[in-house]
């Protein structure tokens, strides 16, 4: 059904972490809105990631913390237009595809979603949240390949991610 994606979604975003961003900013304006998105305050974020960012507009690490904090708010197509043309200027970096392949996912575009996660799993095979997501993208989104699903939720597992009662259900 339709509500397997937007749910998937929410955790796909939730999962992203701002850790793994460059520091090409000044630190005060990083730090900032990390601390913000870590106490969940994620419109602040968003706010301070953009005021920054007049300064700056083309800065990486700014463009992706605007990016974290819009879906963490759950405005996906607005995340893509931040996240599109980051990952095709960065198209060394998990982070970055795993983040598209959540706002891909909360869109529903859930093609986009997959190509976005085999992207950062490729570059980086210990992507947890994108092996985790994959898995679900092939359990409930058509066309549907449970084979993949299982190997991708397998590999999740391995890498720590805590089990799924509703991926085990769907992959029994």
């Amino acid at each position: 059904g339709g509500a397997e994606p937007a749910a998937a979604a929410q955790t796909a975003a939730a999962a992203v972490a701002p850790a793994s961003v460059s520091s090409e900013i000044t630190p005060e304006a990083k730090t900032t809105v990390e601390t913000l998105l870590a106490q969940g305050k994620n419109s602040a974020a968003l706010a301070a990631a953009r005021a920054a960012r007049g300064a700056m507009p083309e800065d990486k690490a700014l463009r992706e913390l605007e990016g974290f904090a819009l879906l963490r708010l759950k405005r996906y197509t607005e995340a893509m237009g931040v996240l599109v043309p980051l990952a095709a200027e960065n198209r060394g970096d998990a982070a970055i595809h795993s983040a598209l392949g959540a706002a891909f996912m909360g869109a529903r575009y859930t093609d986009e979603a997959r190509d976005a996660y085999e992207v950062a799993v490729k570059i980086d095979p210990k992507r947890r949240d994108a092996h985790f997501n994959l898995a679900q993208l092939y359990a409930f989104s058509e066309p549907k390949n449970l084979r993949k699903a299982r190997k991708h939720y397998e590999k999740a597992k391995e890498l720590g991610l805590a089990p799924s009662p509703r991926l085990d259900a769907a992959l029994e």
